[in-house]
């Protein structure tokens, strides 16, 4: 997954570890932004009164949080649990999950052509990341048209190994529709 530098927006929703417990409070480790820690306020723990926090927050477990407020100067984020609906929650999932992906993918590549994932980044991954905001549908897209890693300005010795491990792991699935149809005419003369 692709870290981000800085702080995340107020509103954000943001994958966090729990690496530290208190009697009020949990502290988190942003996963997705390089040394930034969160909390969990026992408020923001449960949309109901929450007497143990440890009931409702394991540590050394990844949650779906929301960023409630920050303060830059004491860099300071306040994060809330709550506040996180099952379909947002859901989404973040399938979105790092989409991350992870793509970073796998880069990851095979750069092995097929013996190079490490830190040069397969900095050669393509960062202009792929730019243009389509994430290596899954970058590559999804490159998959549906290979055209595109010229028009991109990729290097020609990328092109063979990036089509070659997508070829392998973009697989049209084919579906095969069954129903049963009924059909009814009230006119005298039939159909």
């Amino acid at each position: 997954m692709t870290k981000r530098d800085g702080f995340p927006r107020q509103g954000e929703l943001v994958l966090c570890t729990v690496n530290r417990m208190g009697q009020f409070a949990a502290w988190c480790t942003l996963d997705e932004y390089d040394n930034t820690e969160g909390m969990i306020h026992i408020s923001e723990a449960a949309g109901k009164w929450v007497r143990d926090i440890k009931k409702f927050i394991k540590m050394n477990k990844q949650y779906v949080t929301k960023v409630v407020k920050i303060d830059p100067q004491t860099k300071a984020i306040n994060l809330s649990l709550k506040r996180v609906s099952k379909s947002e929650e859901r989404s973040k999932w399938n979105e790092f999950r989409r991350e992870q992906r793509g970073d796998n993918l880069l990851k095979i590549i750069a092995r097929e052509i013996k190079k490490t994932p830190e040069q397969a980044y900095e050669e393509f991954g960062t202009r792929l990341h730019e243009e389509f905001g994430d290596l899954y549908t970058a590559f999804d897209e490159i998959d549906k048209l290979p055209s595109l890693l010229s028009k991109l300005n990729i290097p020609s010795k990328w092109h063979e190994p990036i089509l070659k491990i997508l070829e392998k792991n973009f697989i049209e699935k084919e579906f095969q529709l069954k129903a049963e149809l009924s059909a009814s005419c009230y006119e005298n003369d039939g159909v």
